[in-house]
């Protein structure tokens, strides 16, 4: 399999990248980010552009499946309309250019609650981003719908630090319709994207729990 991978920097991302780059049915992995990274591999090919001009940078895109793990928060951005640019307007971006270019997989990092209708400005951001990849031309598109996200990052985020101290004390109490909600860790939500790339028949939307599942089925246990 031909990679492509954006948002290799992330928590997602970074684990994704470096599950890639082991993983023997994997040939050659295709990165493109905003800085150059430290990461050395023969199978790797890095391209470091500005995602402000996304489509008139990358000309060309060569692989059999695109894998997306931008995301921000509206408090990173600074306004919500910088959210919606990296959270909607690069995703679609990136699908269409998938699709120009016969690229018939894309697996995308979206949230819990996406929801194109919902009064919540973050949600209603991943669902109209959910709705305009699904119909950029791309054959396969699968959404991973994690719940909060477990993992060492490069930058500190006090909201995410004091949900998961309180996910986890309270997490026994998320059961069935609710365990949707128990934190993941990113290199569950890794695998499971790998796995879902490598599916003859992908689902569109994975929950949290749902993720978990093809996490193990990645890996064997």
């Amino acid at each position: 399999m031909k990679a492509i991978i954006f948002g290799a920097t992330g928590l997602v991302g970074e684990q994704l990248l470096d599950l890639l780059l082991n993983d023997p049915a994997v040939t050659r992995v295709q990165s493109f980010t905003r800085r150059k990274m430290d990461t050395d591999h023969p199978k790797l090919q890095q391209a470091v552009i500005s995602f402000t001009h996304l489509e008139t940078e990358i000309k060309k895109l060569e692989g059999e499946v695109v894998f997306c793990c931008l995301g921000t928060t509206i408090g990173k951005a600074g306004s919500q309309e910088k959210f919606a640019f990296v959270d909607f307007e690069l995703p679609t971006s990136i699908a269409r250019l998938a699709a120009q270019n016969r690229i018939s997989r894309m697996v995308v990092v979206s949230s819990i609650g996406a929801d194109a209708k919902s009064s919540n400005f973050y949600l209603k951001t991943k669902g109209q981003m959910e709705h305009a990849v699904t119909h950029s031309g791309v054959e396969m598109v699968s959404f991973v719908r994690p719940s909060l996200l477990l993992g060492d990052r490069h930058e500190y985020r006090f909201g995410e630090k004091a949900a998961t101290v309180l996910m986890k004390l309270f997490s026994w109490m998320l059961v069935g319709t609710l365990k949707k909600y128990a934190p993941i860790q990113g290199k569950e939500v890794a695998a499971a994207m790998i796995e879902l790339a490598l599916s003859p028949s992908p689902p569109l939307v994975c929950s949290s729990t749902e993720i978990n599942g093809l996490s193990k089925k990645y890996f064997k246990i």
